[in-house]
């Protein structure tokens, strides 16, 4: 019982936030999750999800008037796949509510998220791949130009690199947008490499730079499971933001 007790509080040392993001000013760095606590499967896997472009959607006026169940949306023959893994045939947009389903349901929208195949269910004989959220409206919704979102990347509190990423929506996903930081990171960090990285914990600040919109950030490496249908998941409220509010603060300890 009290080794039960021991390796009870030992995990919430590890990691006591339970959720990937959180509308907190700043987390505090023994609360964040700990890369040394992630199993190494979901390292491997989640790797490859932020490594290239490989297993990302970003595809523009689309429609669907299909559903699986109530809370996604199925669209049926989709063109990407040919470019990508001909195997599949239809992709299914999963979310946390029916609410947001039915919101963009018959619409024209654009998708911009990772996908997955192993435990993607869609229709009978029918293979499907699966993405949770990165859903935006296509009409009125577009740039004239590019938006240039600044990213400040801070190593044990010393700033140590800046670049951008850029929008051409006027309301974007946070998945879009972290997605494209998250991969950014990885290439120049080795983020979930056990071997070649120092790195040990850190988080994706989206600072907004109005008062009456909220601030919030992803915790790296909160890892649920070890599969993409499983840590995913992070994506599936379909958070979408202001791109013109909004600047990104990156910090990495060791």
């Amino acid at each position: 019982m009290l080794n039960v007790l021991l390796l009870i509080i030992n995990l919430i040392a590890i990691c006591s936030v339970n959720n990937a993001y959180a509308n907190e000013e700043n987390p505090k760095i023994e609360d964040l999750c700990k890369k040394s606590s992630v199993d190494d499967i979901a390292l491997h896997n989640i790797d490859k999800d932020y490594m290239t472009n490989r297993f990302t959607i970003n595809e523009s006026t689309v429609l669907t008037t299909e559903k699986f169940l109530d809370i996604d949306l199925l669209f049926k023959n989709f063109t990407w796949l040919d470019g990508k893994s001909a195997e599949f045939k239809d992709l299914k947009v999963e979310f946390s509510s029916s609410e947001i389903s039915k919101e963009y349901f018959g619409k024209t929208v654009d998708i911009y998220g990772v996908y997955y195949k192993a435990h993607c269910h869609g229709e009978h004989q029918v293979k499907t791949a699966c993405t949770y959220g990165g859903v935006t409206p296509h009409e009125n919704n577009k740039l004239s130009e590019p938006k240039e979102i600044g990213v400040a990347v801070y190593k044990d509190n010393v700033n140590v690199n800046t670049f951008i990423v850029t929008t051409d929506k006027k309301k974007v996903t946070a998945q879009e947008l972290d997605i494209k930081v998250r991969t950014k990171l990885n290439n120049v960090y080795k983020l979930y490499d056990r071997m070649t990285s120092d790195v040990q914990k850190g988080y994706i600040k989206f600072h907004s730079h109005s008062e009456h919109k909220e601030s919030f950030y992803y915790d790296l490496f909160y890892i649920k499971g070890n599969l993409p249908d499983q840590y995913l998941q992070i994506y599936n409220d379909n958070k979408t933001i202001d791109s013109s509010d909004y600047h990104i603060d990156v910090y990495l300890f060791t």
